[in-house]
């Protein structure tokens, strides 16, 4: 197991009831194979309880909207440069594909291999952080949103990983792959703002403050038109799909 400060390691005694080691710890300082053992083991236990009671606490019928809120579980992969990495080569796919309500997936061209390698590459390095992350020790409360959210990211990203490969030549025979509308919105709030509205702007040649106040305009637009609000699964499909039209992006 793996620590990033000395707090770390003097929470993780606390959850064992180690007081009596809490003096002892250091930057050297590392917990031997027994007590990681009991920790694993303990928290294993919980967090399936945690897991299975949070989710019944959501009525089925608003998971969809629900759901977005593990997304915070992500924090730390935004600050890693392999999360910036992410952000870019996202946002400019976001920026120059169409996933239309109810037809997401589809296209009017077949993608290049560079620009799937580019997505996919990001979508890879988004799987692998996120697997990274779990080395690392987490307080219990945000170990269980991580857990929820990778539950979402890692499916998704398979889906998605598959798509591209199906609209290439990288795999001859690999057959047509259809995206879900989920997919898309997935991507979009997995992908921060500020990557997507400077694709945006690098794709239409706005300035940047000018994409910002745009985006802010859809985001009211749908609210007021559609009388949603961001937790709705639709949300920030409809607001990409309003700024490409105010910003009269040709739909790819």
């Amino acid at each position: 197991m793996k620590f990033q400060s000395v707090e770390d390691k003097k929470y993780f005694l606390l959850e064992l009831g180690r007081v009596d080691l809490l003096e002892k710890v250091t930057e050297e300082w590392e917990p031997g194979e027994e007590l990681v053992e009991l920790f694993i083991k303990r928290r294993k236990k919980l967090l399936q309880k945690l897991k299975d009671f949070r989710k019944s606490q959501i009525q089925k019928a608003n998971w969809r909207r629900e759901r977005w809120k593990y997304l915070r579980g992500i924090k730390r992969f935004h600050r890693s440069t392999a999360g910036k990495r992410f952000h870019r080569a996202l946002g400019r796919f976001i920026a120059t594909r169409t996933f239309r309500v109810g037809k997401a997936g589809e296209r009017s061209r077949t993608l290049s291999t560079f620009e799937a390698a580019e997505v996919l590459k990001a979508l890879t390095s988004a799987k692998t952080h996120a697997y990274i992350e779990l080395e690392y020790y987490i307080p219990l409360n945000e170990e269980l949103d991580y857990l929820l959210f990778l539950e979402e990211l890692v499916p998704t990203v398979e889906r998605v990983e598959r798509w591209l490969i199906s609209q290439t030549s990288l795999i001859p025979g690999n057959g047509e792959v259809k995206l879900e509308d989920d997919d898309f919105e997935f991507l979009i709030r997995l992908t921060e703002t500020a990557a997507l509205v400077k694709a945006f702007a690098e794709k239409s040649g706005k300035s940047v403050e000018e994409v910002e106040r745009l985006w802010d305009k859809a985001k009211e637009i749908v609210r007021k038109e559609y009388r949603i609000d961001e937790d709705d699964p639709d949300f920030y499909r409809l607001v990409v799909g309003i700024l490409k039209r105010m910003l009269k992006i040709e739909e790819e």
